[in-house]
């Protein structure tokens, strides 16, 4: 009996988690970002060891929500994968409007624009 309750439970929770992914994966990527914001605002007062910790913490968890923000699903018999993908350039190699859009600003959300100019 004890078998059979754990493994309905693990359906119970698989189903909840595959109808709540997108919620969790958003909810989890702005924590990701916040946390990110107050690290590198507070940082620079805590001892190197601490801050040698935090950098490897805060690493790790954007590289997680970066592999979880990869989505599959099929869409007129077909199987598309869709993920959310990071680059680091250098300033030269960035688009003049989307350089006036950071003016002032540590980052900005340009998928929209990029979405537009790619039309995807």
């Amino acid at each position: 009996m004890l078998p059979l309750l754990i493994g309905l439970g693990v359906l119970i929770g698989g189903v909840i988690l595959v109808a709540t992914w997108d919620e969790l994966i958003t909810s989890l990527r702005q924590f990701t970002i916040e946390l990110e914001k107050a690290w590198q605002k507070n940082a620079s007062e805590m001892p190197e060891s601490v801050r040698y910790i935090g950098e490897k913490i805060i690493r790790g968890g954007v590289k997680i929500i970066r592999i979880l923000h990869k989505v599959s699903f099929k869409e007129n018999g077909r199987k598309i994968e869709k993920t959310m993908k990071t680059f680091e350039t250098e300033e030269y190699q960035v688009p003049d409007h989307i350089l006036r859009r950071l003016e002032g600003k540590q980052s900005a959300d340009i998928t929209k624009p990029m979405e537009l100019e790619l039309e995807m």
